[in-house]
Formats: structure tokens, C-alpha cells, sequence
């Protein structure tokens, strides 16, 4: 997955040396596929760092219902 950095002028080296790789045609610094991210923490845009709220699934085949309850039977003959 690749995700863009914000990256100042002076700070390009490091990231450079830490695996950043530079977007000529876009002109912005990005990484791709990595599996420690704590190094490139600094330059992650923060609305990707905040964690995110999750929803349960709801799927239109799987409904939650409830259980069935026996009936009783009707012994009595008419």
C-alpha cells in the first residue's frame, strides 16, 4: 500500500537514507509496501494516523434473528 509523506526541503535526505522514494511526476515524497512505519511517523499526514472507528458488518444474507420458540401441539381431535 502506498502512502504519501509530507516532507520539508531540509528533511528529504533522511527520508531518502530511511526508504522514502521521491513521486517525480506528482512531486511528493512517498512510501510503499513497508513494515515498520515508526520511522516515517514524522512525515504521515495525521488524518492516517488516528485510528479509525469500525462498524459491525451487516450483510442482508446473515440477519440476526431471534430463536424459534416450539410450538405447542394440539393433542385434541374434533
Amino acid at each position: 500500500m502506498r502512502i504519501n509523506l509530507i516532507v520539508p526541503y531540509d528533511q528529504k535526505d533522511i527520508a531518502k537514507r530511511r526508504g522514502a522514494k521521491w513521486d517525480v511526476a506528482n512531486k511528493i515524497w512517498y512510501i510503499e509496501n513497508v513494515t515498520e512505519l515508526d520511522i516515517f511517523r514524522d512525515w504521515i499526514p495525521s488524518h492516517l494516523m488516528r485510528p479509525t472507528q469500525s462498524k459491525p458488518l451487516k450483510h442482508p444474507i446473515f440477519k440476526v434473528t431471534q430463536p424459534r420458540t416450539p410450538r405447542k401441539k394440539n393433542n385434541k381431535r374434533r
